[in-house]
């Protein structure tokens, strides 16, 4: 009896959400696969495009779509009452962080860096 060749594949998910903490209580922020699905249908943009970035015209759908991932109840418009052009900058820096760390460097490429699509 031959065995055949075998593939196997190790899910790591092991990666930590990010908190948020917004009017007094903890959100787990994550970008996945369920949060680029949700941002997608909300806005017919796919996040995987080359050269897609988080930008003050799209953070309010973008961190709603990280956050509603764990918090399927959660409204776009409570998220968006939340942004204020005093804090925009920061969760910009913040959101761009989580974003990053849903691709986690590759295997052999000999660097520390995420690589999310590119250009």
């Amino acid at each position: 009896m031959s065995q055949g060749n075998s593939k196997s594949f190790v899910l790591d998910l092991g990666r930590e959400d990010f908190v948020l903490t917004a009017a007094g209580k903890d959100y787990k922020l994550r970008y996945d696969f369920a949060a680029f699905r949700i941002y997608e249908n909300q806005t017919g943009v796919n996040p995987f495009t080359p050269g897609f970035s988080v930008n003050k015209n799209n953070l309010d759908v973008f961190l709603w779509s990280g956050l509603r991932a764990r918090e399927p109840g959660l409204a776009l418009e409570l998220v968006q009452g939340w942004i204020t052009p005093a804090n925009a900058p920061e969760l910009l820096d913040y959101v761009g962080e989580a974003y990053f760390a849903a691709f986690p460097p590759q295997e052999g490429d000999g660097s520390d860096e995420a690589h999310p699509p590119s250009a």
